[in-house]
């Protein structure tokens, strides 16, 4: 990807170097992403453009997610390790452990599990800030609504 558009972004995870090249040329069609670590390519994806790829780490992993799904990579060997849809528009994305991840969307949080989202809130207006303390998540939305949503071993609850 030479074009104009496309734009680089390096990130250092320990002893890992990981090369993100974005080409936003069809933008907002769609966005092509083409990821190497440690200067070895690792593949490219295609996805959605109306939303900027954002990007996360944990362990030994990095993970980067678009406007409809997260990308998990592990560092060491450099690999795929998940690619996860969701059904809305995606702000935010949590890994919690394992394959259990938060997700906040355009307008609701969810927990999924294996790519399943096993626990989900709608709040029914748009996502406006979000702020995740431990177990706890706030929550704004665009109606001017605060909520405090509790990570339980059980699922998602609103907190009074």
């Amino acid at each position: 990807m030479t074009t104009e558009a496309a734009r680089s972004q390096v990130v250092v995870l320990g002893d890992h170097i990981v090369h993100l090249t974005i080409d936003e040329v069809n933008r907002p069609e769609s966005i092509s992403i083409d990821v190497a670590i440690d200067g070895n390519r690792l593949r490219g994806w295609e996805e959605p453009g109306w939303r900027g790829i954002s990007l996360g780490a944990f362990a030994e992993s990095f993970y980067w997610w678009s406007a409809r799904r997260i990308v998990v990579l592990t560092l060491d060997p450099a690999a795929v390790a998940a690619e996860i849809a969701y059904d809305e528009d995606i702000l935010l994305a949590f890994h919690l452990g394992a394959v259990e991840w938060l997700v906040v969307g355009e307008t609701s949080v969810s927990i999924v599990s294996a790519g399943i989202a096993i626990s989900r809130l709608d709040f029914g207006e748009v996502v406006v800030a979000c702020r995740r303390d431990g177990d706890l998540l706030a929550v704004e939305t665009s109606d001017g609504s605060s909520f405090v949503v509790a990570l339980e071993p059980d699922g998602l609850r609103l907190q009074p």
